[in-house]
């Protein structure tokens, strides 16, 4: 190939550091700004001594970083130069810019290549100091597991906070596990919603109620409103919110219930003895209804009792 100008030059030139002869000695230590260098082999050296070019292999030899001339130096002998070519075909250290990604072969850069920092995926971020994220050859990716046997698999190996999604302005939603527990739900005031054909059918509120809603007749479904009270001898509670079932338990002494049947219908099953429900407060403990009022349950055991009671809407509304 024809050059305009000087043909270009390859190879690794350096001049070694002046050595001083050692009268007796044949074997001399190269250098090059007082680092030993190692040159690819004794052809690729220009030595000259005593103003003569010695015979690579013949006239001296090359190990390492040490040569050797084919007799002991003497007193007045001088090392005029030794001169490394380098690899002719072997750049060293190539110019900046002048390897393209053509050149390398595929496969050729490792993991242990790249400095830490540098993910190798445009757009993905790596200090991680050991393997965090594994792709296996049946696509499944693992998280802090080499060998996923799911999709995807998360390994915390330890208990608590697994994962968390968020929006990053409003709501968080944690998966985490804390013994034979395991817990999923948002860790903010927001409530958990599930959804079936992008529908949602179930949520449970901030305060514990849980809401399911279905097609007419029954739309919503609230589950919850527990309260622990005791009443004196002879007192009572007065409902005055009279939709859905409200069941309410003796927890001191005989553990029997008492059940209110509330709606459009106005009817009550009260009593231990799951007699129907009349306007007399007569009984140990029961429901009933004074004319005009609303539901009133009454302790009538000759003694003060605690109770326990639970509610059940069935409503219209969400």
């Amino acid at each position: 190939m024809a050059y305009i100008g000087n043909k270009p030059t390859v190879g690794n030139f350096q001049i070694c550091d002046a050595i001083s002869v050692v009268n007796g000695q044949a074997a001399y230590t190269m250098q090059v700004g007082s680092v030993n260098v190692i040159p690819q082999s004794a052809n690729h050296m220009i030595v000259s001594l005593n103003g003569t070019i010695q015979k690579p292999n013949s006239s001296f030899t090359v190990s390492g970083s040490t040569i050797t001339f084919a007799s002991n130096l003497a007193t007045g002998d001088v090392i005029d130069f030794i001169q490394i070519l380098g690899n002719v075909l072997d750049l060293g250290v190539p110019s900046d810019a002048t390897v393209t990604t053509a050149k390398l072969a595929d496969g050729a850069i490792t993991s242990a290549k790249l400095a830490s920092g540098v993910g190798g995926v445009a757009g993905i971020t790596s200090s991680a100091d050991a393997t965090a994220i594994t792709i296996d050859s049946s696509e499944q990716v693992g998280i802090g597991t080499t060998s996923p046997a799911f999709k995807l698999e998360v390994n915390k190996g330890s208990a608590g906070d697994i994962a968390r999604f968020t929006d990053g302005v409003n709501a968080n939603t944690v998966i985490k596990t804390d013994g034979s527990i395991t817990t999923f739900g948002p860790d903010t005031t927001n409530s958990l919603a599930f959804q079936t054909n992008n529908t949602q059918r179930m949520r449970i509120d901030t305060s514990g109620q849980i809401i399911l809603t279905h097609t007419p007749p029954i739309k919503t479904f609230d589950l919850g409103t527990t309260a622990n009270f005791t009443l004196a001898d002879g007192a009572h509670i007065e409902f005055t919110s009279t939709s859905g079932v409200w069941f309410v338990t003796e927890q001191s002494q005989t553990g029997l219930s008492a059940i209110l049947l509330a709606g459009g219908g106005q009817t009550a099953i009260g009593g231990q003895t799951g007699s129907s429900y009349n306007n007399s407060d007569s009984g140990t403990f029961r429901w009933y209804r004074p004319s005009g009022q609303g539901y009133y349950f009454k302790n009538s055991q000759g003694n003060s009792c605690s109770f326990s009671i639970f509610h059940i809407s069935l409503r219209n509304s969400n």
